[in-house]
């Protein structure tokens, strides 16, 4: 991510960037702290599971939703537990994550994929793959019931055509959120919003130029 590009497009575009999962994460620490048993954030964050490698790749990589999920939905069920989170209040951790809780079960993990609005495409599988800068093969494997990453539900999604509460409920479906804590998700939410008009290229690829600009993670998965 290039930080100074990032930072120039969000004021250029009117955009504010939330405050990030990370940085939340610490914020409950120190307030457990205060008035807790333990002694150092040493002692919290080996209760919760994690390391310190672990705080400092998600806090260069906060757009890296997919790198170390399942990790983080554990995190997140253990600082619900472990501060005494409401639903609420977890749930809107998660999504400073780009992740939602709403369907999940820590014991059975997420419901099976749905795929049946992806299979309802006027476009043949090839159209579709291209549209979407998925590869054929990864298209087949979630057709399949194979569950999504982020990024290539979000190009599905997107290719659709479907609004953004739309994009946002089949995203929980899968414990996903585009959020206003993450760089990428900003720029999504703001091209879902501002579509341009005249440009020929899929909104997928149109989207991809301003990531890849930016040094951002792309959408698909040709692009990884």
């Amino acid at each position: 991510m290039n930080q100074e590009k990032v930072n120039l497009w969000l004021t250029t575009h009117g955009m504010v960037q939330e405050e990030p999962f990370i940085t939340a994460l610490k914020r409950l620490v120190n307030d457990y702290l205060l008035r807790a048993k333990y002694q150092t954030h040493e002692q919290v964050y080996k209760e919760l599971g994690i390391c310190k490698q672990t705080l400092s790749y998600w806090a260069k990589n906060p757009d890296h939703t997919q790198t170390k999920k399942q990790l983080r939905y554990d995190t997140i069920v253990k600082c619900s537990r472990l501060f005494e989170l409401t639903p609420k209040e977890t749930e809107l951790l998660a999504n400073k994550a780009g992740l939602s809780i709403t369907h999940f079960d820590s014991a059975k993990g997420f419901p099976s994929f749905d795929t049946q609005w992806i299979l309802s495409s006027a476009c043949s599988r090839k159209e579709l793959a291209l549209h979407t800068n998925i590869t054929e093969r990864m298209l087949g494997y979630i057709l399949s019931g194979r569950h999504p990453s982020k990024s290539a539900l979000l190009s599905l999604a997107i290719s659709q055509g479907y609004s953004i509460d739309h994009i946002q409920l089949q995203m929980k479906k899968a414990g996903y959120v585009l959020s206003m804590s993450i760089p990428s998700d900003i720029v999504i939410l703001y091209y879902l919003s501002h579509p341009p008009r005249t440009n020929p290229l899929p909104l997928v690829w149109q989207i991809n130029l301003i990531l890849d600009e930016l040094g951002l993670p792309m959408l698909g998965t040709n692009s990884h």
